[in-house]
């Protein structure tokens, strides 16, 4: 297909992004050594996507549901996704998160030798809704579809809410016993915590459960401790040895 012309668009998608920022950052130095930085942040994307599509059950050989009669594609949701060949899934996303973060860098020399210490913490809350649905119809020329009116045309088939919280907290430390030798040391724990609630509806025509929805929840906390060392060596400013262990 692409050989005969690339431009072409044999299934029409589109993705509408719409994206809001709010950052800010600051820093103030507590001493000649102890800098103290921060940052909070807002973001909400909210994502609008269509995808047309040549439907995969129309007049399907290997069916092995009940008979369906297509003289009246309107008459039930099964008969539309079974009888009509094009389907276009809509589907629309929002995403919210805010977080903010606070550090601490310490530079005053150790034994003598160069040193600079940091130690932090961060802590982000995100949401996301999600909802998708089918519509259904004949294939215009260009392959955009032909909506076909019915009161069961339109359905809803996955809506979820969900939610991830963040926290974490972290130290870093890179002593310099030489200025070509610099040892790192570091630590970080973090907690997440996801959450899940909505539902998926069945759309395959020849199952048992077509049209029938099913539970998406769930809620799941993850934690760890990931410590790290190693080691750069700069014998010049044109060459950089690295090494790290995790």
């Amino acid at each position: 297909m692409l050989a005969v012309r690339r431009e072409t668009s044999y299934t029409p998608d589109f993705t509408n992004n719409l994206l809001n920022f709010v950052n800010l950052t600051g820093t103030q130095y507590l001493n000649d050594t102890l800098l103290l930085s921060g940052n909070a942040y807002y973001r909400r994307l909210k994502t609008d996507a269509g995808n047309g599509n040549v439907n995969d059950s129309y007049l399907d050989d290997t069916y092995e549901g009940p008979p369906l009669d297509c003289t009246d594609p309107a008459a039930s949701l099964a008969a539309m996704a079974y009888c009509l060949p094009g389907q276009d899934a809509n589907s629309s996303l929002l995403q919210n998160s805010r977080g903010f973060s606070l550090q601490l860098t310490e530079s005053s020399d150790v034994f003598g030798w160069s040193n600079q210490a940091i130690l932090g913490a961060e802590y982000i809350d995100s949401d996301d809704t999600f909802s998708q649905f089918y519509q259904y119809g004949g294939l215009a020329p260009d392959r955009s579809l032909v909506y076909l009116p019915s009161p069961y045309n339109g359905q809803k088939v996955i809506s979820v809410n969900g939610s991830n919280k963040i926290s974490g907290i972290y130290l870093t430390d890179t002593l310099s016993p030489t200025a070509w030798l610099h040892l790192q040391f570091s630590a970080r724990y973090n907690r997440n915590t996801e959450t899940l609630d909505g539902y998926s509806i069945d759309t395959d025509v020849a199952d048992d459960d077509f049209g029938l929805p099913t539970a998406l929840n769930g809620k799941h906390t993850f934690s760890r401790l990931n410590p790290a060392f190693g080691f750069t060596i700069t014998p010049n400013d044109a060459l950089t040895f690295y090494a790290s262990r995790r």
